[in-house]
């Protein structure tokens, strides 16, 4: 098993040479999925199995399966015109008539790519407000907390669908990138200054 170092580098290399739709898939065996759960390229999905809007089916491309855990938690890449929020969110209200859990992954060029984990939001009984939480993609500007929220989704051994699914509630919550962030700043800084005190030492000592 990779620690956790060791993935991030590896992600952040292969994100920045991220290209297609068959990397996306590529990106799913790096993060340690399975093989009984992934598909390859050849699992596209027609657009008139789902109920889009006439809109949506025109500025969409292509759909393909990328996974599926035990039938409840499946993975979508949408290859698209565009990427601009309306479209996303009414493409993702469309899935979330069908699927309980699920993650979207939208692109164009894949220069940019933006992954969507939708959370349902208890409004009353038997009504619910979904939330999109996006991590947004830039290949010319990789951020260190979208490498470490993709890192965060790493599949580990014996995990269920369940289990995968509140990892990805956990890795995708804004609050958790920023715990992580801050957590790793702080021990960084912690360390930069204990060098910089034994070299003040040293020099004095030595003066």
């Amino acid at each position: 098993m990779k620690d956790n170092i060791q993935l991030r580098r590896e992600m952040q290399e292969y994100i920045s040479r991220l290209k297609s739709a068959d990397n996306i898939f590529g990106l799913f065996k790096l993060l340690n999925y399975p093989d009984n759960i992934l598909f390859d390229i050849s699992f596209k999905r027609k657009k008139d199995t789902f109920d889009f809007k006439k809109v949506d089916i025109q500025r969409i491309k292509e759909i393909y399966s990328i996974l599926s855990f035990d039938e409840k938690l499946p993975v979508f890449l949408i290859e698209s015109k565009t990427l601009i929020p309306s479209f996303i969110r009414s493409v993702t209200t469309t899935f979330d008539k069908q699927y309980l859990h699920f993650l979207l992954i939208f692109a164009t060029d894949y220069s940019e790519i933006v992954f969507v984990f939708p959370k349902r939001e208890k409004i009353e009984a038997g009504k619910h407000k979904l939330k999109l939480i996006k991590l947004i993609i830039n290949k010319k500007e990789l951020h260190y907390t979208d490498i470490q929220t993709l890192s965060n989704i790493n599949f580990e051994k014996e995990e269920t669908w369940s289990d995968v699914w509140k990892k990805w509630n956990k890795a995708f919550s804004v609050e958790r990138i920023t715990e992580d962030f801050f957590e790793n700043y702080k021990n960084i800084f912690f360390m930069l200054s204990q060098l910089s005190n034994l070299m003040f030492i040293q020099i004095y000592r030595n003066s």
